[in-house]
């Protein structure tokens, strides 16, 4: 056969070589699409399948019975402010008991577990100054339990603060424990509850607290009219159909690549409405699909005051309500922002609040439903789950609608109000002047703190995701630290940096919070509200490093002949100084040790050149010093850092923790003793109560 051209392919040698190219091509990429299915596949097994629960058919008669609803909608909380802010301080007694029972929170047959039955725990009403008395009884089968005020400062209550490992032992099976404490006469706002022991909180294993400020006569010898017609507390979380313990153990092995567990559902209040078509086959749930969305009712004539909380584990949210005018006004726990009327509020991380306004606009009212829509921020997922509805939405029935004859004679509570179409939580600041404590900031602090946060998966941990900060992933000791000395719980998995106490109002510390992950962390701290000087992250597909430390230098330029112009861009160099570093002295987590410094000249005007040196600006812009929100709870974004100020004026040894339940677990925590005997801490001290509980 004549050699010739046989078109684009040249000869028929090369023709022939191109097409054995052609299926190597196909047979790798056949091959790699198979590996990846069988690694997702194995991914998706290990994750679902590797879990004490089998899957049942439901039957119909096993159903549990329809219960007809009150006049309220199966989601309302209505709280009852007028009880609490005309009285005297008292003390509230409760006595729950906890267990666990099958629930279907969203129609999926789920473990959860209940306080004296609920499922979220029953809402606690306190008002500032009073006191609570709560009996724990552990009434569950196989784990020990401890339950957190999430935002209380627990002022002279460190031991009741219920940290397990940093405050208390867990309350053993079949155990009691009572936890008494004040709540501070200058403390209110949106708070909650949750257990801090493993994951129950996951589970259901919270509920909310909510401390009304007292309201004092005016001038005319009469209470002020309250500003809000009525206030509802809404309790949003991210859900998982298969026990928290299950998918916390799937995600500490090297499988998960440190790729936290997608949530499967949403709840509000407890209650929320999951399309069972969404379950995949291969994984099947024993879900009863809802023929009706769980709902809210409003009176279109009142103006409501929603008290919001995040208690998921994973997944922030953004919250709108279409025909309806939201302002956020206040942020964990009291802390007032100035308003900016909004159709839609967001990013609300886990742990933290934030009250809105509600009004309804006078067009819209017309109209007799609408949605609550609440969107999951899917940035925190990074595998996809098509179980998983991320942006849900629950009917509104608007009530006592206005009459025709009505409309337009601005009698509504909600006049034309220029609204934006969302109000990014991150740029919430402070209401200025709105007290003494929020009076614009010193710059200078006499200490700062800097640290580090990332997760890691090592060899020498078998790759298992670990949380750390500055080198350290915590791990519970096996006393609690406010009844051990240092030296017992300085071994290499305590990070507890000892912070002299100040009663003075102008003595400040600064926590310099870098996060080194892709992803955001909620940082909690207890004990403690504080000013966010400033928080800052790289753009989401940016792979810069957008650390900040303030001991960073600028380098000054030399002044030779071979010198470059003066308006190049000066450089930085690393100062050398310790993983925690004060101005006036050491704030050292551990026995301090030697840093080789280099060598420097004798010269006498060393220290003039030493006070002039330039520290770096911080990536995100200039601190806010004028009006910085206040949080007990702050996002540190993902590359990112945040700058904290606090008053080291509350005793006590203080857990911070990254809010996210599974990094929780995985070790990104650490704590802050402030004040106390810097070679005992507080082990002195008594605490017989708790200790009462290491000893079951």
């Amino acid at each position: 056969m004549p050699r010739g051209d046989f078109g684009p392919y040249g000869s028929l040698r090369g023709r022939r070589r191109f097409g054995r190219m052609l299926k190597l091509i196909l047979a790798v990429t056949a091959l790699i699409l198979i590996s990846a299915s069988a690694l997702y596949a194995s991914f998706s097994w290990d994750y679902y399948s590797k879990s004490p629960w089998k899957y049942v058919p439901a039957l119909a008669p096993s159903h549990p019975p329809v219960i007809a609803q009150p006049d309220v909608g199966p989601l309302d909380r209505v709280l009852h402010p007028e009880d609490h802010i005309y009285r005297k301080p008292r003390t509230h007694h409760y006595n729950w008991t906890i267990s666990s029972s099958v629930r279907r929170p969203d129609g999926v047959a789920k473990l959860v577990y209940l306080i004296n039955g609920h499922y979220p725990g029953p809402t606690i009403e306190a008002r500032a100054g009073d006191k609570l008395e709560i009996n724990v009884h552990n009434g569950l089968a196989e784990e020990g339990l401890a339950m957190h005020w999430h935002g209380l400062h627990m002022r002279g209550r460190n031991a009741y603060d219920g940290a397990i490992g940093f405050t208390q032992c867990p309350i053993p099976i079949g155990g009691n424990f009572t936890y008494k404490f004040e709540i501070a006469d200058d403390q209110w706002g949106t708070f909650w509850y949750h257990s801090h022991a493993q994951t129950q909180r996951a589970d259901g294993l919270y509920g909310g607290l909510v401390v009304h400020k007292p309201a004092h006569n005016g001038a005319d010898g009469r209470p002020p009219k309250p500003k809000y017609d009525e206030e509802r507390l809404i309790l949003v979380n991210d859900l998982y159909h298969r026990p928290a313990a299950d998918v916390l153990a799937w995600y500490m092995r090297a499988v998960s690549n440190s790729m936290e567990p997608v949530p499967d559902s949403l709840l509000i209040n407890g209650v929320g409405s999951y399309n069972c078509s969404l379950a995949m086959p291969a994984y099947p749930i024993d879900c009863v699909q809802k023929p009706v969305r769980p709902g809210m009712r409003f009176d279109s004539q009142k103006r409501y005051r929603l008290r919001v909380v995040n208690t998921g584990s994973l997944a922030g949210f953004t919250m709108s309500v279409p025909g309806a005018n939201m302002t956020a006004v206040e942020v964990d726990g009291g802390n007032k922002i100035s308003p900016t009327p909004a159709a839609s509020v967001g990013i609300l991380h886990p742990g933290q609040r934030v009250d809105l306004s509600l009004s309804w606009d006078e067009s819209f009212s017309r109209i007799r439903t609408t949605d609550l829509e609440i969107a999951l921020d899917q940035d925190a997922f990074f595998y996809p789950n098509p179980a998983l509805d991320p942006t849900q939405t629950f009917p509104i029935h608007l009530t006592n609608l206005p009459s025709a004859a009505s409309m337009g004679n601005g009698s509504t509570p909600s006049d034309s109000v220029p609204i934006v179409p969302y109000f990014d939580l991150s740029t919430a600041k402070s209401l200025h002047p709105a007290s003494p404590e929020l009076s614009p900031l010193e710059p200078s602090t006499t200490k700062t703190m800097v640290l580090y946060t990332t997760t890691l998966m090592l060899a020498h941990q078998n790759n298992v995701p670990m949380g750390y900060m500055n080198h350290t992933s915590w791990r519970s000791s096996s006393s609690p630290l406010i009844s051990s000395p240092r030296w017992f719980w300085e071994n290499g998995t305590q990070l507890v940096p000892y912070i002299p106490y100040s009663s003075s109002s102008n003595d400040f510390m600064d926590i310099v919070i870098n996060n080194l992950d892709d992803s955001g962390h909620p940082f909690h701290l207890h004990g403690y509200d504080f000013d966010v000087l400033g928080a800052w992250g790289v753009d989401s597909h940016s792979k810069a490093w957008g650390s900040y430390n303030p001991f960073d230098i600028v380098k000054p330029q030399t002044t030779t002949s071979t010198s470059t112009s003066s308006t190049s861009a000066p450089t930085m160099t690393k100062s050398v100084s310790p993983t925690l570093t004060s101005t006036s002295s050491s704030l050292s987590a551990r026995p301090s040790t030697k840093v080789k410094r280099s060598h420097v000249q004798h010269d006498p005007s060393m220290k003039a050149k030493r006070a002039k040196v330039e520290h770096v600006a911080p990536p995100g812009g200039p601190l806010n010093y004028q009006n910085p929100v206040r949080r007990d709870t702050v996002f540190v974004p993902h590359h990112g850092y945040a700058v904290i100020r606090i008053r080291p004026n509350n005793p006590g040894i203080w857990m911070l923790h990254c809010h996210l339940l599974w990094h929780q677990s995985a070790g990104m925590a650490m704590g802050l003793q402030v004040g106390g005997d810097t070679a005992t801490a507080f082990a002195n001290e008594e605490h017989n109560a708790t200790s009462a509980l290491c000893a079951a």
